[in-house]
């Protein structure tokens, strides 16, 4: 075991005991205790430091606190000189300890019973198990904390890109004609949001990392999505500046109308369509729209191709709608052959003039 006598400084004393060393916690107690090294006599410090150093596991340190020797050996003492002074532990022990003191009938430092020993002991477990579990409790706790300002940093960035997250769920889920949903390239997309936007915050970068939960965040960003979908598909599309479009973006802003008014609507992929670039059903009327993001007017390809796809998949009506107006010969070929010109402003009402052809 180290020994520190009075040739160590207080200043290197308290500069170890900063590194954990017991035995100089438990020479600093003593100091105090006998007002040596530096260090004035203050019995309340000393018995502070003597607690450290016996919470650190020191034997010394315990055997004073304990008014006892651990076992029959002669103690070694580690610390400036030795404590064989009976009358000053004594003193040290009434002065620190008087309900203990008391409690024990103490006379002389060796005339403490079995019995006190074992309570003692036991005392001094159960105190250590409480601290233990108080510790890990407020570690656990702390944790919790840290999670709780994660998630809600993360939800805020979900929140702060949900229009663009929900416009690319559009895009990249993919339902056939059998009704099965594709999400490999929504999968994709979530995570490259994750990579891109969501870890470039590096304490969340860090936290995805340490407990894998990519796939909780996908499932959070999709539940995001669909929620605003479900809250937004009757408003949203108002505030829209059609004008600055994308094609595809005004094939999901014209289902988003159809949407919103009852409809069930949805974009169908880039290939493969037959010209037809949404399926709608409102109650049992089946229609196939061709949409046309157009900065001149909208010809004859356009009735011609929704033509087409009308038969494809056997609609019941076919409609092209466009933010355009019609040249004067695609408007003969739809009277003709029964297709809708559409202008997309004309889409909230279209379900009433479906309604009295029908009828």
């Amino acid at each position: 075991m180290t020994t520190y006598k009075t040739r160590y400084t207080k200043e290197q004393l308290f500069e170890l005991s900063e590194k954990g060393n017991t035995d100089a916690m438990y020479s600093i107690g003593y100091r105090y205790l006998k007002g040596i090294g530096d260090l004035n006599k203050n019995n309340e410090l000393a018995t502070e430091w003597f607690k450290k150093a016996a919470e650190a596991g020191n034997l010394n340190a315990i055997k004073i606190l304990k008014n006892t020797p651990v076992s029959n050996a002669k103690p070694k003492i580690d610390i400036d000189s030795d404590l064989t002074h009976q009358d000053s532990l004594k003193s040290f022990l009434s002065e620190t300890f008087p309900a203990q003191h008391q409690l024990l009938n103490i006379k002389h430092p060796l005339s403490i019973s079995t019995e006190n020993i074992s309570s003692g002991l036991i005392f001094i477990l159960l105190l250590g198990y409480l601290i233990g579990t108080l510790n890990k409790a407020h570690k656990a706790f702390k944790l919790l904390g840290k999670k709780k300002l994660l998630n809600k940093q993360i939800d805020e960035l979900i929140n702060q890109h949900i229009k663009a997250l929900a416009l690319k769920y559009k895009q990249t889920v993919k339902q056939d004609e059998y009704g099965n949903v594709f999400y490999d390239q929504w999968e994709i997309a979530t995570r490259y949001f994750i990579k891109n936007v969501l870890c470039k915050n590096s304490p969340i970068k860090n936290h995805l990392d340490q407990e894998e939960r990519f796939k909780d965040i996908k499932e959070r960003i999709t539940n995001a999505v669909k929620a605003y979908e479900l809250t937004s598909v009757n408003s949203d599309y108002k505030n829209i500046n059609v004008e600055q479009l994308s094609p595809i973006d005004f094939e999901h802003y014209c289902a988003d109308i159809l949407k919103a008014n009852g409809w069930k609507a949805k974009v169908t992929q880039a290939t493969s369509d037959q010209g037809i670039d949404i399926i709608a059903q409102y109650k049992n009327i089946h229609v196939a729209f061709q949409c046309k993001k157009y900065s001149s007017p909208v010809g004859n390809q356009a009735v011609q191709q929704i033509i087409a796809g009308k038969q494809y998949i056997k609609a019941d009506i076919a409609a092209v709608i466009s933010n355009a107006r019609y040249t004067a010969s695609a408007k003969q070929l739809a009277v003709s052959t029964g297709v809708h010109l559409l202008h997309y402003s004309e889409l909230k009402r279209f379900k009433d003039c479906l309604l009295k052809s029908v009828a």
